[in-house]
Parts: structure tokens; sequence; C-alpha cells
């Protein structure tokens, strides 16, 4: 069972083991991007550095260029004594909020089975993937997240940039310029759930645009 990160797969609950079946078989690149099924994803954390700790994760499913507001994610992670910085204070959670969240193990299980087999889709999302990576890590050694991952800064440098002859300040790739590319107002940024809707908005109008362009299958839309 070469998928598994672990020696032995029987050392983790049914839901992960489920959930590494379920990625045995990669997504064919002909599959159209009508076909596909994505989870926008965004995670607030303690701070930018990938030791820091999950305070809330939330997501969106999409789906056949369509949001599906009823598919939500929406988890605070709990974690005893946790000191208020300025970084939770941007995100709003307070500290009895954090108190008061899932246990990790069930965080976790909330998430996992949320992503299942879908795509991925972030800003700047290997960040939320090494998160991610870091609490699976250490509730069950060696597990990773292996959900295939889209990135929509790189996809708007792509489709705006991609024949500049000079390097794209970061700036201009942040989430509230590329909203702002497309004209989508930006409101209750820096919550994971605000930032995911406002993430898979944005994802939508890079995929129409990018169907514009002749990229209509997977293979095309996750080509670097």
């Amino acid at each position: 069972m070469g998928i598994f990160k672990s020696s032995e797969p029987k050392d983790w609950p049914k839901y992960l083991v489920d959930y590494m079946h379920l990625h045995a078989r990669k997504i064919p690149g002909n599959t159209s991007i009508e076909q596909l099924n994505f989870v926008v994803l965004d995670i607030e954390s303690t701070g930018i550095a990938k030791s820091d700790h999950i305070l809330s994760i939330g997501g969106v499913g999409v789906n056949n260029y369509t949001i599906h507001i009823h598919d939500l994610l929406d988890v605070t992670v709990k974690h005893d004594n946790l000191k208020m910085n300025q970084s939770t204070a941007i995100h709003g959670l307070m500290p009895h909020e954090i108190e008061q969240g899932d246990l990790p193990e069930t965080a976790l299980k909330k998430v996992i089975t949320f992503l299942s087999d879908r795509i991925i889709v972030g800003h700047h999302i290997s960040f939320d993937l090494q998160l991610l990576n870091n609490m699976a890590g250490s509730l069950y050694k060696g597990l990773k997240i292996v959900n295939s991952s889209l990135d929509i800064s790189l996809l708007f440098k792509r489709l705006q940039y991609f024949s500049s002859p000079y390097p794209v300040d970061p700036g201009m790739m942040t989430l509230e310029a590329i909203c702002s590319h497309f004209g989508i107002e930006v409101t209750d940024r820096h919550t994971a759930c605000g930032d995911s809707f406002i993430t898979a908005l944005a994802f939508l109008k890079l995929t129409a645009w990018a169907k514009k362009r002749g990229i209509t299958c997977y293979s095309d839309l996750v080509k670097r």
C-alpha cells in the first residue's frame, strides 16, 4: 500500500484509511473543469511562520463553475492557555472561542471528511497545507494531506502576467489585488470562512477566464 505515509495503516482510524483509498488513483488529465470537484480552503493561524498553530479552518465546495454555499466547513481548533497576540486579534477569535473549539483530533476528522478526494484551492495554499500537515503529522505519524491543490495566485500570475518579461511584484498577486482586478468586493477579511468565500469568488472568475483562453481540462489547469 505505497500510498500510505505510515508503515502500518491499521494504526490509523478508519476515516484516514478510507481517505487514502480515495486517492489511490490520480485524476485523469483530460477531465473537464466542469467535472472536477474543488474545495476552497482558508486557514487562520497564530502567525505566518510554518511552525505556527491553526486557529480556524474554513472551506466551501465548488463544482461546475458554481459555489455551493451549503457545502461549508467552519472549524475552530481548541488550544488551552493560548495567549492573545496581534495575529489572533486580527482574526477576531476571542480566547474563550479558541478554548471551546474542537480538539485537534476532532478538527482533523472534520477537515479530512470535508476534503474527501476534492482538489484543494486557496491563495498561497502551500502555507495552509503546511500547517495542516503539521497538525496531521503531530496526531498520526507520517500523515500528510494528499489532495491535489491549486494556488489562485499562481493561476492569476499565469493568466495576467505570463508574457511579461519582468518579474511580477508579489503585491500584484495578493488576494486583495486579484479581487480588485475582477471587481470583487472584499468583506469579512481575515476570517477563515470569509476568506474562503472571497477566494472562491476569485477562483470562479479565474476559471471562466481560463476557459476563454482554452484551458478546459485538469492537466491544462494545473500546468505551471
